[in-house]
């Protein structure tokens, strides 16, 4: 299943979903780390996505932000729990790879690139830290190698000289 259609999310979702993470109620019961993961999706890609600039967009920016930051808070919640589920390093790669895609067919200017690939090191290492993926790491490190201005990405960077 694809966690990402390659189109925003309408906002009201997105905040809904804020909403319910940073309350972080009964959220491992209900979809854990494959669910944290179809969220992280929408933060990573949202900056190659948005529009250009407004005063509206300002507001989902933050909105985005502020549930990327619960997901990692959930993600540590899950690092302690037995029998938690773990999403395949395929779907990371897949992740990994759109991302890459995006920013090599647009003209999405370096501080949304940045904040991009600044989300999917995050997540990355939050996600792995957790043995939240299932499967390999080299493939991930070999797709992250390749993405565009991935050298400029000092935590990308890091995951990749801790992974050796």
């Amino acid at each position: 299943m694809n966690s990402f259609s390659g189109k925003r999310p309408p906002i009201e979702l997105v905040q809904i979903a804020k909403h319910w993470m940073e309350s972080r109620i009964n959220i491992l019961p209900l979809g854990g780390v494959p669910l944290m993961f179809s969220l992280a999706n929408w933060t990573i890609m949202q900056p190659l996505l948005s529009p250009k600039t407004s005063i509206e967009n300002q507001a989902e920016d933050k909105v985005y932000s502020h549930l990327h930051l619960y997901i990692l808070e959930g993600l540590s919640d899950v690092k302690d729990r037995k029998n938690k589920e773990a999403v395949s390093s395929k779907r990371m790669v897949q992740l990994i790879s759109k991302v890459g895609d995006t920013i090599k067919n647009g003209d999405l200017g370096k501080d949304k690139t940045d904040l991009s690939l600044e989300r999917l090191g995050q997540f990355v290492h939050c996600i792995t830290a957790v043995k939240g993926v299932q499967g390999s790491n080299s493939e991930i490190c070999s797709t992250l190698k390749k993405l565009p201005s991935a050298s400029d990405s000092r935590i990308i960077q890091m995951f990749l000289n801790n992974s050796k």
